[in-house]
């Protein structure tokens, strides 16, 4: 449970040593109705506790040197700890050697800057250079990170930071953020697990870095401006925190341990730009992506990731690329003995085929989101299309999920409304799953069930929003769609999340590549087989007492066969065929069930929206019926309802209506 909430100032809260703005002020005090606040600066306590215009919070300076509690109005000193300077000439002797080995011999003032509490500075263009020399000097940091790792050698007395804009700041050890906020948690009574911090220099020689690379929980800003959109789970209601959903659940009710192994889920603004210190230990990274998906963000993340990329595999298509063999294999030629790493940027089969293959090759990968378009980002479950079957196989769940809401927000509108169809959709799906709880026994947890369920009510009245590129409503999406994904992951299966409109909405695609015939993405397609399954449970729920079909195994293996046979291959048929008689559902008389519980199955049937509320949602989004119903034969659509069903081994409602008359 988190208690409190730990700030580094500058670049998080305010612009470099200006006063605290009224916005962040108000985001504090929101906060602090909550939980305790606490500051953790570079600078002494009193110049911080200025600079945040005298806000009520303790204040930790100089990296834990000092440390002043709050109370009353007034800022009390509790500690103000200082080093002593034992050998200046050597300092300086280091310092000229640094200066005369890469030409910064001409500053302007002092070449080391020595300040009371034991810290140092060590200014490249001296004390006393131009404030827009300094501006111009090193704004992206490169040069001084060029320059880190012989600067921390050469002082190895001191944690060493990339200060300002043309510097190097040095603290005594053990003094830094880490050692500051640590010793505060053990003075104070706090765990770790119990803090979160918030902070924009956390790449490598960043004075956040040390904080960010423990086991305290950091959330990254590179924007003041923008901190209510990085603290919105704990500012907005309509925001889950889904940090916590990572890990393990012990205390489930129903009794199973829900794990989800992904290490972390950014979603902000900006995400993009910690991509290079996630991903500081890994070096030889194979980067995956499609002709668009490369344009959209691709090329930025290869050079975000300079000098770490060995390959960038990009596939090329007509139309969308396809999960299947060859495409696996593809994949697998680009990985070498020495890939540590797979990054894939895209969305649902760019993520299916980094998800396969590395788990295949027992290897990390990291997903690169660039639409908010399904809701297997999280999921251990990968969607492929082998042998002309569609079929999900368990993978694994990444390491990482970025979607920088940037990007999100100007992917193409039929993703925007597949993301959302898909979410719509599990007003479906939850609801077969119910009904196979109480037809079938099928376990049901009610935590995976409820997180689901209030996780899809939260999304489904911003339609409008989401297709007019609001970002904080495609925030909200990318939320919805991870949160999905994990509680699939928590389930160890897709059953929160796919049913009879996911086995709809595969029987299209499986059709439309079978024959060659036009299809919607999948997101579009669960959208509309939302609205067809509410049709179908409107329908059994007018039955006021069921009674049974007979089934004929001619007649349905002829169907299968005319329906995903073709001229050229009978493999798809085959293999649904011999699926189905492994299962024996075909065979299974559930009428006696179904009469037993007809009232809680009608109960049931009728606790998901309507046909024509579904229908409102759909249009919210640009999605009219008549366009899929203009798409799909009549006779395309009869056969989705009688045969989609046996794609897959899950009851659903589609099974029910297929039993009963």
């Amino acid at each position: 449970m988190i208690k409190v909430f730990a700030f580094d100032l500058d670049g998080t809260l305010t612009q470099h040593r200006t006063p605290l703005g009224s916005k962040n002020r108000r985001i504090l005090e929101k906060l602090a109705q909550n939980y305790t606040l606490l500051m953790v600066g570079a600078g002494t306590c009193t110049r911080i506790h200025d600079q945040l215009g005298g806000f009520p919070m303790d204040v930790i300076g100089n990296y834990g040197m000092q440390y002043a509690k709050y109370s009353n109005g007034i800022l009390d000193p509790i500690r103000d700890d200082s080093v002593d300077f034992e050998n200046k000439s050597l300092i300086e002797e280091k310092v000229t050697t640094f200066r005369e080995k890469y030409g910064f011999t001409e500053f302007s003032g002092d070449s080391v800057e020595y300040h009371s509490s034991g810290c140092l500075t060590l200014p490249l263009l001296g004390t006393k250079a131009k404030i827009e020399d300094k501006l111009a000097f090193d704004p992206d940091r490169k040069k001084r990170r060029g320059f880190y790792a012989e600067i921390s050698k050469a002082f190895p007395d001191f944690n060493v930071f990339i200060g300002g804009s043309s510097s190097f700041d040095m603290a005594p050890k053990p003094y830094n953020k880490y050692y500051a906020l640590d010793l505060w948690c053990r003075e104070n009574g706090y765990d770790h697990s119990e803090v979160i911090y918030v902070g924009d220099d956390y790449g490598t020689g960043g004075n956040d870095e040390s904080l960010y690379r423990s086991d305290f929980r950091f959330i990254c800003t590179d924007d003041h401006s923008r901190l209510d959109e990085v603290l919105a789970p704990w500012l907005d209601d309509l925001f889950t925190d889904i940090d916590g959903l990572l890990g393990s659940k012990t205390d489930c009710a129903c009794g199973k341990t829900h794990t989800c192994e992904i290490d972390r889920v950014v979603i902000r603004h900006g995400a993009l730009n910690e991509l290079p210190a996630m991903t500081s230990d890994y070096r030889h990274i194979l980067l995956v992506c499609d002709e668009n998906t490369r344009r959209v963000c691709g090329n930025r993340v290869n050079e975000l990731l300079e000098g770490q990329i060995d390959t960038v595999l990009t596939y090329t298509s007509d139309g969308f690329v396809i999960p299947n063999e060859e495409a696996v294999a593809k994949l697998g030629d680009g990985i070498t003995r020495n890939t540590d790493l797979i990054i894939g940027v895209g969305s649902g089969v760019i993520n299916d085929l980094c998800k396969y293959v590395s788990h295949s090759h027992g290897l990390p990968y990291y997903i690169v989101a660039t639409a908010p378009s399904m809701d297997g980002y999280a999921s251990k479950g990968a969607a492929m299309l082998f042998g002309g079957m569609k079929i999900t196989t368990n993978a694994q769940v990444p390491k990482a999920i970025i979607a920088d809401t940037a990007v999100l927000k100007d992917a193409p509108i039929e993703m925007l409304r597949a993301g959302y169809g898909d979410i719509i959709g599990k007003y479906s799906c939850l609801n077969d799953w119910r009904l196979s709880h109480i037809v079938n026994q099928e376990p049901l947890c009610d935590y995976i069930y409820s997180l689901t369920y209030n996780t899809l009510t939260g999304l489904a009245g911003i339609g409008k929003e989401i297709v007019s590129r609001d970002e904080k409503s495609i925030a909200l999406l990318m939320h919805a769609l991870v949160i999905v994904g994990i509680a699939m992951a928590y389930m160890g299966n897709s059953r929160p999340a796919s049913g009879s409109e996911h086995h709809l909405s595969h029987y299209f695609e499986v059709i439309g590549l079978l024959r060659n015939e036009p299809y919607f993405c999948h997101g579009i397609d669960v959208a509309y087989s939302t609205y067809l399954t509410a049709k179908l449970r409107q329908e059994l729920n007018a039955i006021e007492i069921p009674e049974g079909k007979v089934f004929n195994e001619s007649q349905w293996e002829s169907n299968i066969r005319r329906i995903y046979g073709t001229k050229a291959s009978s493999t798809a048929a085959d293999g649904i065929i011999a699926l189905q008689k492994k299962l024996g559902r075909i065979h299974e008389n559930k009428l006696p069930v179904y009469k037993e519980k007809w009232i809680e199955i009608r109960k049931i049937l009728a606790d998901s929206p309507s046909p024509e509320k579904i229908l409102e949602m759909l249009e919210s989004v640009g999605l009219p019926i008549n366009e899929f119903e203009k798409l799909y034969s009549k006779e395309k659509l009869l056969d989705g309802i009688g045969y989609a069903k046996d794609l897959k081994d899950r009851y659903t409602v589609l099974w029910m209506y297929d039993q009963i008359k």
